[in-house]
């Protein structure tokens, strides 16, 4: 699904987005054949072309954190499907809300395997288990 969003590009919304995909252009590709797109206007079609390039570029070279910082949490979902095999499920616990509670437990599955690290055994084993993940996938969506 990543690679038929638009909306990862900056001043691209859900309606600019439906536009794109009005046209007929359903794919990054699509996109980058069809080159102009008059519904769009031509400094919107240029902004959009040009990172459609890089949207190319860094998912071919999978350097998720291209669209990870790009993506608002409402829609990572849509990495779900080329990520699908390193997405992370996630679920935190902690002593409460406030910045000097503290993680209790982190909770994950990936898929096949669920693995805890519980503070005061193996909490601090967490930090790069989770980076092996381009993907989590949290209860909150964050």
């Amino acid at each position: 699904m990543l690679q038929q969003s638009f909306i990862h590009i900056d001043g691209v919304g859900e309606i600019i987005e439906r536009r794109i995909w009005s046209a007929g252009i359903f794919a990054w590709e699509e996109f980058r054949l069809r080159g102009a797109l008059a519904s769009l206007g031509p400094l919107i079609t240029r902004k959009v072309s040009d990172e459609v390039e890089a949207s190319i570029r860094h998912f071919e070279s999978g350097q998720w954190s291209y669209f990870e910082g790009r993506l608002s949490h409402r829609h990572k979902w849509r990495a779900y499907g080329d990520l699908s095999d390193r997405a992370l499920f996630v679920d935190i616990e902690t002593t409460g809300m406030a910045k000097t509670d503290a993680i209790t437990l982190i909770g994950t599955f990936n898929g096949a395997d669920v693995k805890t690290f519980i503070r005061g055994r193996n909490l601090n084993e967490a930090v790069a288990y989770l980076n092996q993940y381009p993907l989590w996938i949290t209860y909150n969506g964050a």
